[in-house]
């Protein structure tokens, strides 16, 4: 149930208007926590949020604020949380989305625990409340510095949002492309910026095939230094299956609409190995959980 009290009102002799309201997700601790403390003195009604009830409802009974458990990742929950503010005529006038997890690693695990909570987790949540916002309401994504779009200076965000580039580089020759390059000169790329669907993967961009990213591995193997073949076993890519080698070097990956995974396998018996394998969608985002458990199983049939 939500436990919160009605709607306070802020009246003078003149008016009256309903206190704003806002819900904040993952509010229990760090930035979620302090969001809620700031909206409460800026004069909102604040209902926090958290997966852990005991967490979150010390959290809320030390901000003397309203509390809800949610857990971003349960339907159930989502919908128990929606129906509740229902039930209890709530509108909200600001929702905060921000839950979300940080998971050590890289392998399919790790992609599909961190997209569960990051992003589907956010999109439920909104899906749910929609109807619940407020007219001239609010909805606040707070995400990390590698989702900072800012990465080019004003003028630089400026040429590149010019159609016209796009289409002169797609149209120019190898020429006219490189007479292009020094209007990029001195760019200074944030991979983070790249956010969205997909940019143009299929005519602008130039991806390494399977078969160049497995001679390439071949060209390690047989003439990289011990320091080069350590540094690509840092990262497994495909967690626990690793054991199951004598080595393992990954190199790997990705942007939306683009994955990219490729190994160098050492096998008990001495026997080497290269495997290599891209997914590119130039319309959409592509299934990198999936595409994780594919190569893995791929991997795990070389031991």
């Amino acid at each position: 149930m939500l436990a919160c009290r009605p709607n306070e009102y802020k009246h003078n002799e003149y008016n009256i208007k309903p206190q704003p309201v806002a819900l904040v997700t993952g509010a229990s601790q760090g930035i979620g926590l302090e969001t809620c403390r700031q909206l409460k003195a800026a004069g909102f009604y604040v209902i926090l949020t958290s997966r852990s009830e005991s967490a979150g409802r010390a959290a809320a009974d030390d901000l003397s604020v309203a509390y809800h458990q949610l857990d971003v990742t349960s339907s159930t929950s989502i919908a128990a949380l929606a129906a509740d503010l229902s039930r209890e005529g709530r509108r909200l006038d600001l929702l905060v989305n921000n839950a979300g997890i940080s998971m050590e690693g890289f392998n399919s695990e790790v992609v599909r625990g961190t997209l569960a909570v990051n992003f589907f987790g956010s999109l439920n949540v909104t899906e749910a409340l929609l109807p619940l916002i407020a007219d001239g309401g609010a909805i606040v994504m707070v995400s990390s510095g590698v989702g900072e779009l800012h990465a080019y200076s004003p003028a630089i965000r400026a040429r590149f949002a010019d159609p016209a580039l796009t289409r002169r580089w797609r149209t120019a020759d190898e020429a006219g492309r490189r007479a292009m390059l020094p209007t990029l000169a001195g760019v200074r790329v944030d991979i983070g910026a790249l956010g969205g669907p997909p940019k143009a993967i299929d005519s602008l961009e130039w991806f390494a095939s399977t078969d160049d990213m497995v001679r390439v591995m071949e060209w390690l193997r047989s003439n990289g230094d011990p320091e080069t073949l350590a540094i690509l076993a840092i990262n497994p890519g495909i967690g626990s299956a690793a054991s199951h080698f004598a080595y393992l070097g990954y190199k790997g990956g990705s942007e939306t609409g683009v994955i990219a995974m490729t190994f160098l396998l050492r096998r008990e018996d001495g026997g080497w190995r290269e495997v290599s394998a891209s997914w590119n969608n130039p319309a959409a985002p592509v299934d990198e959980a999936r595409f994780g458990d594919l190569v893995g199983r791929l991997v795990a049939l070389q031991r």
